[in-house]
């Protein structure tokens, strides 16, 4: 069985990344060399120049790099004692991104199965904030918890990828965000990335804040935040044309791979539409 490695990082994003390409090194590397065979298979061109299109014909790297060039730093130093092509490093962190520009460049897509669950608090009680990550197969053993302590932020733990910056995430101030695909909803490939979102959920102290945050964001995917916090809990349902509050009032929220907010002109999708495989029995 795979035990998970805790990676401790602490300091600017530089010296972070470093910390943690330091202590898991061999794991970047097979992270890097298992993610070029895997998403290179199908694809109608070679593996290098697809990282082009998604680092060098999107805006994705721009718009991560004025949202938080600090997590840009941990990209680069991730890389540096790991041995790996920064830029290949970060097309792994555009996990969600790359499901939207795969259908262009290959001849099979992916599914989505992930699953999240909030469940809002009794008086005195913290909410319960849970999901399951249906990531594929050839990820497996490939995982890390990162403990991070960044400055002027809450202490953080985040589940990842070796080699990436976040899945989903909480922090000690009470804080946490799950995340499920909206592949249903517009896309755009001019937005900061998922993961770089996740990671600016976590750095937040409370849910109003997280969700002004996301509120400002350019979304580059369709994508749920569920986001519990000491007293309250909000989840929204972000895309390229814009972002959804759903279920205020609700005392239990459940959400899969399928849009639940009303049809609405920022999302242009409608309860169930285009959901995948078994969402809407989940």
């Amino acid at each position: 069985m795979h035990e998970t490695p805790v990676v401790r990082m602490s300091g600017p994003g530089l010296a972070r990344g470093e910390q943690y390409g330091e202590q898991v090194s061999a794991l970047v590397c097979e992270a890097a060399q298992r993610w070029r065979d895997r998403i290179g298979t199908n694809l109608r061109i070679p593996i290098a120049d697809y990282v082009d299109v998604l680092v060098d014909g999107s805006g994705f790297a721009t718009a991560a790099k004025l949202h938080d060039p600090d997590l840009i730093d941990e990209i680069t130093g991730v890389a540096r004692p790991a041995g790996v092509d920064a830029r290949t490093l970060f097309a792994m962190n555009l996990l969600d991104e790359e499901w939207t520009v795969r259908p262009e460049y290959a001849t099979s897509g992916q599914g989505h199965h992930c699953s999240s669950l909030a469940v809002r608090s009794q008086p005195g009680q913290p909410p319960l904030l849970a999901q399951n990550m249906d990531l594929p197969a050839w990820l497996d053993g490939l995982q890390v918890l990162l403990e991070i302590d960044a400055p002027s932020a809450p202490r953080a733990l985040v589940p990842s990828v070796a080699g990436m910056v976040a899945l989903n995430a909480f922090n000690d101030v009470g804080l946490g965000v799950c995340v499920n695909t909206l592949a249903q909803l517009p896309a755009s490939r001019e937005g900061v990335p998922v993961a770089f979102l996740v990671r600016t959920v976590a750095r937040q102290a409370t849910v109003a804040s997280a969700v002004a945050e996301l509120g400002r964001a350019r979304h580059t995917a369709g994508q749920n935040y569920l986001i519990a916090g000491p007293d309250c809990v909000a989840d929204l349902e972000c895309s390229a044309r814009g972002v959804v509050e759903w279920g205020a009032a609700e005392p239990r929220l459940v959400h899969t791979n399928h849009p639940l907010a009303e049809g609405d002109p920022a999302t242009e999708a409608t309860v169930g539409a285009g959901s995948q495989s078994n969402t809407e029995r989940r």
